[in-house]
């Protein structure tokens, strides 16, 4: 398991079970914007190679542009 998600882990433990303090809180909010940010660089990515490759199906949200 990767360091940011046992750190998301414990993370989300510490909020289910009330524990969690202010500075938890907001290292919890960094980490879920940093992979917020590195799964909308991979769904970028990915569009662009399946267009070089002549596969992309355009999203919904390309199709109303």
């Amino acid at each position: 398991m990767s360091n940011a998600i046992q750190h998301i882990v414990h993370i989300v433990r510490a909020l289910s079970a009330g524990e969690a303090l202010p500075s938890l809180q907001r290292r919890a909010a960094e980490i879920i914007d940093q992979q917020e940010e590195k799964i909308a660089t991979l769904r970028r990515t990915l569009r662009h190679l399946e267009a070089w490759a002549g596969v992309h199906e355009p999203t919904n949200e390309e199709t109303t542009r």
